[in-house]
């Protein structure tokens, strides 16, 4: 392949933007690197124009409506706020969903949310696929445990294709409340639609009753072929004779805007609670803390997940009282 052309390109030439072709000899890499920063320069003096013109309107109808000019405030949510705010949305009579299964759906989107800092979107777009189930043999012969990861690949994009997340959940066994417990809900969920590929696989107490086969020290839990691709989120459609859950379209982010807020109204919040409230909360404990790089390494230690070692969270201001961090378990040999 010759390594050079006989002609180079130039936008510069021409009114109006036009290409000009001249026989000067020039290597392909040097072509494409000039076409390619002559048409970014282009494209950003575009984007600039629009930009102003856009901040022009913007500015037209501030003043047309008497709108607040400053940010908003990033309230975030950290571990206090979300036990409460969980706790409502389990007991409380005052919020009627369309559909029973909303109410555990939006339990374990603030859970993954809180535990993992994505944007909302990402866990919002889980699919089966993006969850492994795993049985682990306990090396001290106590029960077997119960290893959750979910892969979060619908991060932003905005820079290039990233690398797909994966978070390891830990299975609260000895904990007084299993509020945070994301294995009671995520499973839940996997039992109600029948995802496991074993057909006698359809409950919490079969699932206790499985063993690990002699010599091996993990099971993993396959999921149905055709469940793989379907969202766990899913949103409620009108029936017949009311309401009943999709089985392929998702929960979308404007529904869930809505089921938060309704239910941090009911809870007496006195900011409004978003999803994005439990990013900053985790944001504000990775930067706080600098314990960004343990946790992780912490929940694919050996140590044991329980009421011993699963000790506490951080404290830093929240909505309105100290209240500590989802994102920031510690353990006593740990420091966070």
């Amino acid at each position: 392949m010759p390594s050079s052309i006989g002609c180079s390109i130039s936008v510069e030439g021409r009114e109006g933007g036009g290409f000009v072709v001249s026989g000067q000899p020039i290597p392909l890499g040097h072509t494409g690197r000039s076409f390619d920063s002559c048409m970014r320069g282009r494209q950003a003096k575009r984007l600039e124009e629009i930009n102003r013109k856009i901040h022009r309107i913007l500015r037209k109808l501030v003043k047309k409506h008497k709108l607040a000019e400053g940010k908003r405030e990033k309230t975030a949510m950290y571990v206090k706020d979300l036990v409460e705010y969980l706790q409502t949305n389990l007991t409380t009579t005052k919020k009627r969903y369309t559909h029973g299964r909303h109410r555990i759906q939006l339990a374990l989107f603030c859970q993954l949310a809180g535990f993992s800092g994505n944007r909302p979107q990402a866990p919002l777009n889980l699919r089966y696929r993006d969850i492994v189930v795993t049985l682990l043999r306990d090396p001290n012969g106590g029960p077997h445990r119960i290893l959750i990861e979910f892969t979060c690949e619908f991060t932003k994009q905005f820079l290039g294709v990233k690398d797909a997340n994966k978070f390891p959940l830990p299975e609260i066994i000895f904990d007084p409340s299993l509020i945070l417990s994301p294995h009671v809900f995520l499973l839940g969920l996997i039992f109600a639609d029948r995802a496991f590929a074993a057909p006698n696989l359809t409950s919490a107490g079969q699932l206790s009753r499985l063993d690990i086969r002699p010599g091996y020290q993990q099971l993993e839990l396959l999921l149905k072929p055709s469940i793989l691709d379907v969202p766990v989120f899913r949103k409620s459609v009108r029936t017949g004779y009311g309401y009943d859950i999709s089985p392929y379209e998702p929960l979308s982010y404007a529904t869930l805007l809505s089921l938060m807020k309704a239910v941090g109204v009911i809870a007496g919040f006195l900011q409004p609670t978003r999803p994005y409230c439990l990013r900053y909360g985790a944001g504000n404990e990775f930067n706080q803390s600098g314990a960004y790089h343990v946790f992780p390494n912490l929940l694919q230690s050996n140590i044991p997940i329980n009421g011993q070692s699963l000790v506490g969270y951080l404290s830093l201001p929240n909505f309105g009282s100290g209240g500590p961090s989802l994102s920031c378990v510690r353990s006593f040999s740990v420091p966070c």
